[in-house]
């Protein structure tokens, strides 16, 4: 059982963006909320999900007139495999809402289960 409380343990989605790479925020937090949520080892009530925007930026050659979203995954510890798969579901919602051009890039950071507060 305590196994189990590990994995369920408050997920959250931070994704950074710059200005116009999104044009409709809350849906695509809502599409990422409820992606991770059809995850089996995922609990809906203890997903937290959130934008935060990211005013100057450089992206890659295309410089400040460059688009980007990164998307931040902070789980518990999982297989590799489980989390790769989570986070590419997650980059595939956000290439399916921004532009051609935009950069989207996404990571799972592991909390520990011998630090993280809840």
């Amino acid at each position: 059982m305590g196994h189990q409380r590990e994995v369920t343990a408050m997920p959250h989605i931070i994704v950074e963006y710059s200005s116009g790479a999104i044009a409709d925020v809350p849906k695509v937090l809502k599409q990422l909320h409820e992606n991770l949520a059809a995850e089996e080892s995922v609990d809906i009530t203890r997903i937290k999900t959130r934008a935060i925007p990211v005013k100057d930026v450089v992206v890659a050659d295309e410089g400040a007139n460059g688009s980007m979203v990164h998307i931040t995954l902070k789980v518990m510890p999982r297989p590799v495999d489980v989390a790769k798969r989570m986070a590419v579901n997650l980059q595939q919602i956000v290439r399916s809402n921004v532009g051609d051009k935009c950069k989207v890039t996404a990571e799972v950071v592991e909390l520990s289960p011998d630090t993280y507060c809840a």
